[in-house]
């Protein structure tokens, strides 16, 4: 099954759970998966600072793991409408920072 290339999407840009819902449908199954020859893809969302959504269904608050889990529920349920013609995931870049900047260790 031929992949296209990933659907890149940025966390912090201040779009929302139900806009980036929207994109994984419109955008990576309905333009980057209409061609025959792409029939797998991968819709992944980068993070660089803290952020929480709400999410679409329950307006619960999700962190980036909600989100992409939340995102993977709805790729089954798209593979599963199209009769399994298409494989999606939703994958997370975290580009957070993991350590505090050097500066802030000098006294």
């Amino acid at each position: 099954m031929p992949a296209c290339p990933p659907l890149l999407k940025l966390g912090d840009k201040g779009r929302s759970a139900r806009a980036l819902r929207q994109a994984l449908r419109e955008q990576l199954v309905g333009k980057y998966l209409a061609p025959e020859e792409c029939r797998a893809g991968c819709f992944l969302i980068t993070l660089g600072k803290e952020k929480k959504w709400d999410h679409p269904d329950t307006g619960e608050r999700i962190d980036l793991d909600g989100l992409i889990a939340m995102l993977n529920e709805d790729a089954s349920r798209i593979i599963a409408d199209m009769g399994g013609a298409v494989r999606i995931v939703a994958r997370a870049m975290d580009l957070r920072p993991r350590l505090s900047p050097p500066e802030a260790h000098k006294s």
